[in-house]
């Protein structure tokens, strides 16, 4: 719903930084294409409906001679001024709404291949694809980080906490909508993250600079997986 997309980008703004140095910059595009299939995103997807905001461009796919305007559908426009998602709950609704970005830029996606659409129609899906999964991923970042401090603070109960009266008081992941191994997972990736930073952001452009579809699973394997060993370490442990 175009509320649900204002909203994302509200909250994207607080979530991403803008490498261009400008004060907004449209990162997420997914595309609504007039004549794929002759199917409507918001058709396919219920929970995205088309924006009706024109893209500077008409393109025109192989053996199509209509021409098809795309319309940006979600920009989640990222500010410099770090304003946005600031409690749990704006990042949880966050996390929530780029995946519906992912959903709906994936779908295009199956689309434009199957029409066999140029390759820079691809390639702006997946950028779409992989800027929905940048925002997931920095929102559970900061749900990890905000997670941990409240089972510090004694307001969330640990998974392996006891079942003292004051614990049984206290919510566990289940109650704010998370199991414990979304918080494990979340916490893996954070890890990763701040002993590389930029480690995500730098997987996501890989993928779509090679051709890649972006994946949550691609994004998971990459993020979670051991790095791999450079030239020395390989030496040294053959030693």
């Amino acid at each position: 719903q175009v509320a649900a997309l204002d909203r994302l980008n509200d909250l994207g703004r607080g979530l991403l930084d803008d490498p261009a140095g400008g004060l907004h910059r449209p990162l997420g595009y997914v595309q609504k294409v007039g004549g794929l299939g002759g199917g409507d995103l918001g058709q396919i997807c219920p929970r995205f409906q088309v924006r009706p905001r024109a893209l500077p461009h008409v393109l025109q796919l192989p053996g199509d001679h209509r021409p098809l305007a795309f319309r940006e559908v979600a920009a989640v426009e990222v500010g410099r001024d770090h304003e946005g998602a600031r409690s749990s709950a704006e990042m949880l609704e966050a996390r929530d709404l780029a995946r519906v970005a992912y959903d709906a830029a994936k779908i295009a996606s199956r689309m434009a291949k199957a029409k066999q659409a140029h390759d820079s129609l691809i390639a702006d899906v997946h950028r779409a694809q992989a800027n929905a999964l940048a925002i997931r991923a920095r929102a559970e970042f900061r749900l990890a980080e905000e997670y941990d401090a409240a089972q510090d603070r004694g307001d969330v109960r640990a998974a392996n906490q006891g079942r003292s009266a004051s614990a049984l008081e206290a919510p566990s992941a289940p109650d704010l909508g998370l199991s414990h191994k979304d918080i494990h997972n979340f916490r893996k990736r954070r890890d990763r993250e701040k002993a590389d930073p930029g480690a995500t952001q730098r997987a996501l452009d890989d993928m779509v600079a090679r051709g890649e579809e972006p994946t949550r699973a691609a994004l998971k394997h990459e993020m979670i997986a051991p790095p791999a060993a450079t030239d020395h370490e390989r030496q040294v442990k053959a030693h």
